[in-house]
């Protein structure tokens, strides 16, 4: 019997698909290994790592949004150094007046 987290599931589904086998095949593999000592695992995850040591590629969505966020924080942080260009004294003065 093995207990895995949802996250540890989830992998184990993407090196599923990325590696073109089963769910009960990589399960059979673990048992195997776990059958010897010497390619004994302390979690499934270790034996998921061995299986797709280059581990899993984002999803394509995932990749597109990831995009589209840091081009819109970049967009942000350009608009944001054109407004304060120069400024950054004016404002502590007035910062420091109002403090005060």
């Amino acid at each position: 019997i093995y207990y895995m987290t949802i996250d540890e599931f989830e992998f184990m589904i993407e090196v599923c698909c990325n590696k073109n086998v089963s769910i009960t095949s990589i399960i059979d593999s673990c048992s195997d290994n776990d059958a010897a000592t010497s390619s004994q695992k302390f979690n499934v995850m270790m034996h998921l790592h061995q299986l797709s040591p280059e581990g899993i590629s984002d999803r394509k969505v995932i990749v597109e949004n990831r995009d589209y966020l840091f081009d819109d924080l970049i967009n942000s942080m350009q608009k944001s150094s054109s407004l304060w260009d120069g400024r950054v004294k004016e404002y502590l003065a007035v910062r420091k007046y109002l403090l005060s």
